[in-house]
């Protein structure tokens, strides 16, 4: 196999979310190269180690992010073609416009 091959030791582990199998922490992450998706080796909540691929992994609800539990809840389908259900009464994070400093 030629082409890029990288581990990556996260520190601090990611908060995360396995669809399918659970919450708990990315502590490496493994990029074989662009033929590849990234895969994420997880600790999950349940003492289970998983190595997940990059469309299976969801971060964990942040507050402070203004990521809500179960933002990934509404999708359907797998891989291309997933589509995004309506959510009910939220609106996507805005971003505020940085001012300009006025030249002095």
């Amino acid at each position: 196999m030629t082409g890029c091959q990288t581990m990556l030791q996260l520190n601090p582990p990611l908060p995360v979310e396995i669809l399918g199998k659970g919450k708990g922490f990315a502590l490496v992450l493994l990029d074989y190269g662009p033929e590849w998706d990234l895969i994420w080796v997880c600790l999950l909540d349940s003492g289970e180690m998983w190595a997940a691929a990059n469309s299976k992994l969801r971060g964990q609800a942040n507050w402070t992010l203004g990521r809500q539990g179960g933002d990934w809840a509404g999708r359907v389908g797998r891989g291309e073609g997933e589509k995004r259900l309506p959510t009910k009464g939220r609106s996507p994070p805005t971003r505020r416009k940085k001012r300009r400093a006025t030249p002095s």
